[in-house]
């Protein structure tokens, strides 16, 4: 760990870079977590719809759905961009390492 902040050290003006690539990170685990509250949502409307003998309410069962597409592709789009602002804060950072490198040669 030490040995990691002592990198981040070295690449100064990248810390927003870092932390916005971080923030998303969380974002997609958290709408991970998402998708299984949504399956069961769905299995206690069906449960509770068989056991009363009401029948299934399927117009809230489509409202589900809709809501892990909608969670499915938010998700895709996060890590699709956090993604390309990883690439873009590992060649940044590659960079400043090589550059500081050949100046200390």
């Amino acid at each position: 760990m030490q040995n990691l902040l002592k990198l981040f050290g070295y690449t100064r003006g990248l810390k927003g870079l870092v932390f916005i690539v971080a923030g998303l990170a969380i974002v997609t685990a958290l709408l991970s977590l998402a998708t299984p509250f949504i399956i069961k949502m769905a299995t206690d409307t069906i449960v509770a719809g068989l056991e009363d003998g009401a029948g299934v309410n399927v117009s809230f069962l489509m409202w589900l759905v809709v809501g892990m597409l909608a969670v499915s592709l938010v998700a895709t789009a996060v890590s699709d961009i956090s993604g390309v602002l990883g690439d873009q804060l590992a060649i940044q950072m590659r960079r400043q390492l090589s550059s500081r490198y050949y100046e200390h040669l």
